[in-house]
């Protein structure tokens, strides 16, 4: 894979070092674990590792490089342990779990609304369970007639509650030793495994199936991986819902994911998502766009303009999300629309709530430059694709989608990040300078016009690969169940 960054997967790279570098005693603490939960070694070792990601380098949790743990991880440590003493005596005690052929992961209702619904169009209601693990609230008025069982926040399994208080409850010197020897605060990382082994054993007995299905992928990392299997979910099953930069994607690392099925955009964005462990990687697309090409096969469109921006904003830096390289982006999409004024520029922008005045000021110098910022014939991203010869974004998924939709596409990859997206294919920028972004905007707005594109069937299937399938949802039912889906 050729990549933008001399950095390349150095999340990955780094927590790999660190592993090796401190094997000595990260090896007692596998095994110390694995003895406490008759959970293996290599499943514990990648447990640490995606956890030590989030820790490492610049890392949302890097302040848990420390020495010293703080004397309110100690607190923390023993109310923990009364929380699961309390759940020995008041926490779930299943008996029968709720078999069904496939189960969907209620995590997040767009992932339902985007994700769930083609496929739990083609499948009978008696053969699915949604099983409610996020917010309860979002679900209550979900269309599909089906059985549905919510997980709880606080309540966990009472036999993996006594385990965990019995093993643990002595164990806190051990910990800030180790976490003295590493210079990481290795309290904070078991307190999450003790909470991820008694969720996921609590979810894995009320529930059992062939397939489980999720769209937040990120999220399915070793220990939960193996904890459904051992209890009755034969295959989990994950739908790629955004971007990945073998990073960060909602708040959570990237890397060391683990499934049966992983249905991902294209080969590249399956690739770069380092430390995966499945069997069965496949570059299908997005059934999210899928519906949206679906929506829009028919499409008239009533402008047209020759560039179009999509827009990504925040107030302040996030893991993916920098505002410095922002600003420079829009000083040179500015600049080239004043150098250009005979070309037609939008920038598409989600609907927001709430404009603070610093974005309020930035949407005014757009509009000064002579760049369209909203029209009536317009009502969201993909509209703003369809009426558009080039297609310029900034970390964000819909950019990948517009290349499955045919047009020119330009990342403008300032960040340098791990997007597998080489300049040398046409489609990514990785200097800030104003006179690359006008070259490398004319010489598509050129290719475009002149009718003759670049070939991107192997764009495509590296980064949005919808184009290979007729029928999206039911293709990967087919594949998971066997040709089940009606």
């Amino acid at each position: 894979m050729s990549l933008n960054s001399t950095n390349s997967f150095n999340y990955y790279n780094n927590v790999e070092s660190f592993y090796e570098a401190h094997s000595d005693n990260l090896s007692i603490l596998e095994e110390r674990m694995s003895s406490d939960f008759n959970i293996s070694n290599n499943i514990f070792k990648d447990a640490i590792k995606r956890a030590l990601s989030e820790i490492l380098e610049s890392g949302p949790k890097s302040f848990l490089r420390t020495k010293r743990v703080p004397f309110k991880y100690k607190v923390l440590y023993y109310v923990v342990m009364i929380f699961f003493l309390l759940n020995v005596f008041f926490g779930k005690k299943t008996k029968n779990p709720i078999s069904k052929k496939v189960v969907f992961d209620m995590w997040n209702i767009n992932g339902y609304n985007y994700f769930y619904k083609p496929l739990l169009s083609l499948l009978e209601k008696d053969d699915v369970l949604l099983f409610i693990t996020g917010s309860h609230n979002s679900f209550k008025k979900i269309d599909f007639d089906a059985i549905k069982v919510q997980s709880s926040k606080y309540l966990y399994d009472s036999h993996i509650s006594k385990n965990i208080f019995k093993t643990q409850f002595l164990s806190f010197g051990f910990y800030n030793n180790l976490s003295k020897q590493l210079n990481v605060n290795v309290i904070h990382i078991v307190l999450n495994i003790f909470k991820t082994i008694a969720m996921y054993n609590t979810h894995a007995k009320q529930i059992n199936c062939s397939a489980l299905f999720s769209a937040g992928d990120n999220y399915y990392n070793s220990l939960r991986y193996d904890i459904y299997n051992k209890n009755g979910i034969q295959n989990i099953v994950l739908l790629q819902n955004g971007l990945r930069s073998g990073e960060w994607a909602n708040d959570s690392v990237d890397l060391y994911t683990y499934c049966d099925y992983y249905f991902g955009f294209g080969a590249e964005q399956i690739s770069i998502q380092k430390g995966m462990v499945c069997a069965n990687k496949i570059p299908i697309g997005s059934i999210k766009l899928d519906l949206m090409l679906n929506r829009y096969q028919k499409y008239h469109k009533k402008e047209n303009f020759d560039i179009v921006f999509l827009a990504q904003y925040e107030e302040n830096d996030t893991p993916y999300f920098k505002v410095k390289t922002h600003e420079k982006i829009i000083d040179n999409l500015c600049s080239f629309k004043k150098n250009h004024p005979n070309l037609s520029v939008f920038y598409s922008d989600k609907k927001r709530n709430y404009k603070s005045i610093k974005y309020n000021s930035m949407i005014d110098r757009i509009k000064l430059s002579g760049i369209v910022c909203s029209s009536n014939n317009i009502d969201n991203s993909y509209e703003a694709i369809l009426c558009s010869e080039v297609v310029l974004f900034y970390r964000t998924t819909i950019g990948l989608e517009a290349l499955a939709m045919d047009k020119m596409v330009l990342n403008l990859n300032y960040d340098k990040d791990m997007i597998p997206m080489s300049p040398k294919d046409g489609c990514s920028v990785t200097s800030s300078s104003y006179n690359e972004f006008e070259n490398r905007v004319l010489t598509l707005l050129k290719v475009s016009k002149g009718g003759f594109g670049y070939d991107n069937k192997k764009l495509t299937y590296s980064y949005m690969n919808n184009s290979s399938y007729n029928n999206l949802p039911k293709d990967i039912l087919d594949i998971v169940l066997g040709g089940y889906a009606s």
